[in-house]
Order: C-alpha cells, then sequence, then structure tokens
C-alpha cells in the first residue's frame, strides 16, 4: 500500500475539511433535537380528578374520565384587572388551541375554564369572556358555579384562592385601581385520558415548544411512563 504524501497546504485544507464536517453533523444534531425531537420522556403523576359537573355556557358540563386523551384545565375569573394574571392563562390557552388546530389534534383534546368568582360574574360575563378567546365551544368549556360547587372543584385541584383583603370570604370588590381583588394561583393543569394530573404547569410565561412536548407525550403510545 502506497503512502500519499499531503503537503503542508494540504493537510491544512483536509484539516479545515474535517472539522467542517464534525460542525455541520453536530449543527444538524442540535437542529433536530431543537425542532423534531420530543424532549419529554415521562411525567409524573400529581393525583387524579374524579367525574365532576358544573353549569356551563353552554349548558351543565360533566367532565368524563376518558372522552378524551388530553384535558387542559384553568381557573379564571371574566374581571381579572388589566392584561394580567389569570387572563394570560387564558391568552396562552388560546394560542395552544391554534396551535392544536394546525396540527389536526383538537378532536383529541378539550379545554376546560373554571371561573372560581361566584359573587360577582354571571353566566352572561362568562359568555362575553369566552367570545374573546374562542369560537369553539364544543373544544373549549367556560364554566361557573355555586360556592359547594367552587369550592369542591378548587379542592379536587388544590386550586388555592381568596379574597386579597382582610374581610372573611368572598365580596364584590372588584375596584379600578388596577390590583387583582383576590389571591390565587396561577397555574394549568395537564390532566392524562384517565383524569390523572400528570403537569401542573405554573405562572403565564409559557415556552409553548415545551408544552407541545407535554401534549405530545400525552397523546403518545407511551403516555403512563414516568421520568
Amino acid at each position: 500500500m502506497t503512502m500519499v504524501k499531503l503537503s503542508p497546504l494540504e493537510k491544512r485544507y483536509l484539516a479545515m475539511g474535517i472539522v467542517f464536517g464534525l460542525s455541520m453533523i453536530l449543527i444538524g444534531s442540535s437542529a433536530y433535537q431543537l425542532f423534531f425531537a420530543n424532549s419529554i420522556d415521562g411525567l409524573f403523576y400529581n393525583g387524579e380528578i374524579e367525574e365532576f359537573t358544573l353549569p356551563g355556557t353552554e349548558g351543565e358540563y360533566t367532565f368524563v374520565p376518558g372522552s378524551h386523551e388530553v384535558t387542559v384545565v384553568s381557573f379564571i375569573y371574566t374581571k381579572c384587572p388589566g392584561d394580567q394574571g389569570c387572563s394570560l392563562l387564558t391568552v396562552n390557552m388560546a394560542e395552544l388551541e391554534d396551535r392544536l388546530e394546525r396540527k389536526d389534534l383538537k378532536d383529541r383534546v378539550e379545554f376546560v375554564s373554571i371561573d372560581f368568582d361566584y359573587i360577582n360574574d354571571t353566566m352572561e360575563d362568562l359568555i362575553d369572556y369566552r367570545n374573546e378567546y374562542t369560537q369553539d365551544i364544543e373544544f373549549w368549556h367556560f364554566l361557573l358555579g355555586n360556592q359547594e360547587q367552587t369550592d369542591a372543584i378548587a379542592e379536587q385541584f388544590a386550586f388555592f384562592f381568596a379574597v386579597n383583603n382582610d374581610t372573611e370570604g368572598l365580596q364584590p370588590s372588584h375596584g379600578g385601581d388596577g390590583k387583582d381583588p383576590y389571591l390565587h394561583l396561577m397555574v394549568t393543569y395537564f390532566l392524562d385520558r384517565e383524569a390523572n394530573m400528570r403537569k401542573i404547569l405554573s405562572g403565564t410565561e409559557w415556552d409553548f415548544r415545551v408544552v407541545d412536548d407535554y401534549i405530545d407525550f400525552l397523546l403518545s403510545k407511551n403516555w403512563r411512563d414516568t421520568p
């Protein structure tokens, strides 16, 4: 076998070619992970939600485990001041609805938003609020119960809310000062097809690529897996 002797210039070009090739492999791998690979290989179990019934904008709604592969749940109230607080959760869910529609997944997922302000909000308020964010009343359910119903469902989800002052009980106190009259959690719940809470997403600044991964995982054949 004859050894091929390379000049210094040829060796330099060869080294540059090898480095370039390795760089392209690494970039390609990173791009795949970024745009195609699902980084979620399991989700923890955070409790199970039992079947419940609440009045809604389209009549009585009953949550039945297994009716959809994924259920996304939020707690809101219609007079949340300004573009802040739970209103941003609803904005996020509207964006997620659009993303699911583009991926043709809406028939496998449902949204539920529960209004916890049973003192001030009316069903008419809730209908107006709903119409600002969605027109798909079969996909996204907006619910408003009485005190007993609301407290019971909030307990199931371990959702905390209370009036944001020294008085006891919920009060009609929606002032114009832009302050949230309630102390409440800012969370969104992702339930699997057996009504297990598999992800409790805190806050309003969502990374939608990660949220997409949660949905894709719960729709996959491995949806029962934990990390």
